[in-house]
Parts: C-alpha cells; structure tokens; sequence
C-alpha cells in the first residue's frame, strides 16, 4: 500500500546536520509517509548514515547518484515518490514535529493544491523568524491564492510546503539546474494552484550556517545565479501568468 506522504530529502557532503534532519523526519507525529533520501554524489559519510536510518526505520530508502545539483537531486527523488503528497526538505534543516500533521491534515479538509507554513531560521542553539517569511504567515488563511494575497509571490521556498502530487504532476514541475533552483518552481506552484492553504505554525527551521548558497549572495557566481533564478521567474509569469508579472524582487 503507498504513502500518504512522500518526502524527498537530497544531500551532499552534510554530514554534520544530516542526522539531525532524518531525526525529524522520523519522529513526525504524521506516521504515513516515506523517505527518499538522494545521496548527489557526496564524499563524506552522509552515506552510511543514509544507511543506518534505512536499517532503523523501513520508511526511508536512498538513492545514489552523481553529483548534478539539487535541482535533479530533487527532480530523481520525485520520479521514485509513491505518496498522495509530495514534500521536500533540505538536508542541513530541521522539519518541526507536526509539521505533515497541520499540512497534510490542511489539505485534506480543504483540498487545496498545496499548503504552505511558517519557516523559522536557526544556528542550532537559536531560533527566529525568518526574515523572507515575515508577514506572509501572520494569519491562517484556507483555500486562498496569489492573486488575492500578493505577498505570497515572496513564498519561493519548496521546502515549507506540502503539494498534492496530481497538481505537481498536472502542471510538470520541475526544478531547473544550478542554485536558486527554488523560485522557478515556487512561484509556478502559487500562481497555477487553484487554491492554497497558508498556516501560521512554524513548520520548518532553516538552518544559518557559512558555506552555505544563501549565505554567500556577495560572491559574483552566487549573483549570477540569482539573476538567471530571476529571469526564470519572470519569463515563466509572462507565460503562464502574466496578470501576476510586476517588478521581480530578491528570489531569496
């Protein structure tokens, strides 16, 4: 019998923090769910605790590959995802305990296209809001849209949300190569969903650490990168939603 739920968690060389997150993942208070863990090519022992949680826990399974990005980390979870649901999380992150519970849960009373809730950052010893989703979640907002609630075109991230897998499938998502793959796919979910749920609990905590993509946006590759992130949101808007197209902000 499938997963209600069906999370994909891409890795490479985080072995530090990946224990952490495969924890919340294992300890969500949602039990109908599988794990896709996809190793992009990593050189540490991300692997063997991949391993390890699959010996522990028969809802996790991993998946070997190349290193090509998180994009088509992501994209090769996707294909082997069984669930009703679709989520992603990233492998340095933290998904709050009942997270999948209030999401899911959403989604099935609502039967929204996808619902989305509060991110929080943190360092491992703090937490704080995040400063991208300031605003957005202040109020609990059920089977609503972008085009009703503007601020929503800021809610770029894949990884606070849970999607209906027949929207994700329906409307072809799929996260491009290189970084700030996220935006592309985000805004493309937002703008073609029927509906969306927007919760205010904190269901993600994402993590500050150096050496990370957001953490290096001065650096001139990470510039260009957000730059064709943000000529992929755009172009995708005047296609398939171009009454939603206005000055593009920061993707992250």
């Amino acid at each position: 019998m499938s997963p209600k739920l069906s999370v994909v968690v891409p890795f490479h060389n985080t072995e530090e923090y990946l224990r952490e997150c495969l924890e919340s993942l294992s300890g969500q208070s949602f039990r109908d769910f599988e794990v896709i863990m996809v190793d992009d090519g990593s050189t540490d022992n991300g692997a063997v605790l991949a391993k390890e949680m699959c010996e522990r826990d028969g809802r996790f399974r991993l998946v070997a590959r190349e290193q090509e990005g998180p994009g088509p980390a992501r994209n090769a979870g996707v294909r082997q995802a069984k669930g009703k649901y679709l989520a992603f999380a990233d492998a340095d992150d933290v998904v709050t305990p009942d997270a999948y519970m209030r999401l899911v849960g959403s989604l099935e009373r609502t039967g929204s296209d996808l619902a989305c809730g509060n991110v929080e950052r943190t360092d491992g010893e703090r937490r704080w809001q995040s400063v991208l989703h300031k605003d957005l979640f202040a109020e609990r907002r059920l089977s609503t849209h972008v085009s009703s609630q503007p601020l929503l075109i800021r809610d770029r991230t894949p990884w606070n949300k849970v999607y209906r897998r027949g929207f994700w499938d329906e409307i072809a998502l799929e996260f491009p190569k290189g970084f700030y793959e996220d935006p592309p796919v985000t805004v493309r979910a937002h703008a073609l969903a029927k509906s969306v749920d927007v919760l205010p609990d904190t269901v993600y905590l994402w993590r500050k650490r150096q050496g990370s993509i957001t953490e290096e946006r001065y650096d001139w590759d990470n510039i260009s990168q957000r730059m064709r992130s943000a000529r992929l949101v755009r172009d995708g808007l005047a296609s398939y939603a171009p009454q939603l197209l206005t000055p593009m902000t920061s993707t992250r």
